[in-house]
């Protein structure tokens, strides 16, 4: 165990450190204050996980959960879409509340919320409301953004949006549909006017990857309130689309410029991927993250559709040490990522033969427990 996470200790630091150095960047007093909150949280979250890991139990700090399927967009290159995700398989209230309270427990400090477009979960907002003590960025596209979720923002303020972008007008909406980065464009002064902490995703693809990192386009985002920036680097899942994927110059350049950009427009930048090699690799799984999908599937990544267990049936806890995670884990060193892409799915025959390998956990009846090749 020992040997297997001796990572664990940089990651923990590492994070504790990212949520230290986003105070420096909070100009508002009020969104100070509640910073200092966080990092105390965050804090008291890693000295949980310590405290299982000494136990035997190895926890990641973040989950990403897929709350639903559904969405009112269509995006091309739609991973969810891609997968043929079932719309119609969707977590309860009571199965949201259990993963919130488990992952409180265990030290999961911040649960990253996702979709489909997650606001069509019509009892999310006021699950995660319970939940002070964890972190929610909300990913989402912003057009069921209106006044009475910007006023459960205002008051709920550990869960804040993460709106989806690809770039300027043309980027956004030749992806997203028109219309939808005008009303990003809309809302955004709306969360700086409220003093709703907030940010922008990208997926970032060779295409877009000179927008993304231009000076002026970001300070624009700065001085409409954006104040975190995750630049996703894109995932050749849909066939044919390879010439997407960041060239290998281009994906240097990425990570050698987030500390420049951190400096320069006061703001956190985030990577993903990024630099996982600092932590020996991968750290999907559970090592750093997990995925647990809209019908409750624990998987170990979004891109990386294998799963031998359910959260319906099992705790957090007995989930996350299933065989085929556990297997993983203990092979991530072979999980080389190829091209700068995506590992588990650059070596999804060997991830493919550890599942098949796994013995499924004991599931409820009404538990699903799918095994897709990707």
């Amino acid at each position: 165990m020992q040997e297997e996470y001796s990572y664990s200790g940089r990651l923990n630091s590492s994070i504790v450190s990212f949520y230290r150095d986003t105070l420096t960047v909070l100009r508002q007093p009020r969104l100070l204050l509640r910073a200092l909150r966080v990092f105390q949280r965050q804090r008291k979250a890693a000295r949980r996980r310590w405290q299982h890991e000494a136990a035997g139990t190895h926890i990641p700090p973040f989950l990403i959960f897929s709350v639903t399927n559904r969405c009112n967009l269509r995006c091309t290159g739609c991973y969810q879409r891609l997968q043929h995700r079932d719309t119609s398989e969707e977590v309860d209230t009571a199965t949201l509340n259990k993963i919130f309270a488990e992952s409180l427990e265990l030290g999961i400090s911040t649960i990253l919320l996702a979709g489909g477009e997650p606001l069509m979960h019509s009892e999310l907002l006021e699950t995660a409301g319970r939940y002070p003590q964890l972190l929610f960025p909300l990913f989402t596209n912003g057009l069921m953004i209106n006044d009475q979720t910007i006023t459960f923002l205002k008051k709920n303020w550990h869960i804040f949006p993460v709106f989806s972008m690809e770039g300027g007008q043309s980027e956004t909406d030749l992806r997203r549909g028109e219309g939808v980065f005008q009303n990003l464009k809309t809302v955004l002064p709306v969360m700086q006017k409220k003093q709703i902490f907030c940010g922008v995703s990208f997926t970032v693809t060779s295409e877009n990857f000179e927008i993304l990192t231009d000076d002026s386009y970001l300070e624009e985002l700065v001085k409409d309130g954006c104040g975190l920036f995750f630049y996703i680097e894109y995932i050749p899942v849909a066939e044919g689309s390879d010439h997407l994927q960041l060239r290998e110059e281009q994906q240097r350049k990425l990570h050698t410029l987030m500390e420049k950009l951190r400096r320069k427009h006061k703001a956190v930048f985030i990577t993903f991927p990024g630099d996982e090699e600092k932590y020996g690799g991968c750290l999907a799984a559970g090592r750093g993250f997990v995925h647990v999908t809209a019908d409750g599937s624990l998987e170990p990544c979004p891109f990386a559709p294998y799963s031998d267990t359910n959260v319906k049936a099992l705790s957090l806890r007995e989930a996350l040490q299933s065989d085929f995670l556990q297997a993983v884990r203990e092979n991530h060193d072979l999980l080389q990522e190829h091209n700068g892409s995506c590992a588990l799915r650059e070596n999804r025959e060997l991830v493919q033969q550890l599942l098949n390998n796994s013995k499924p956990a004991k599931q409820h009846p009404d538990a699903s427990c799918n095994k897709p090749v990707i």
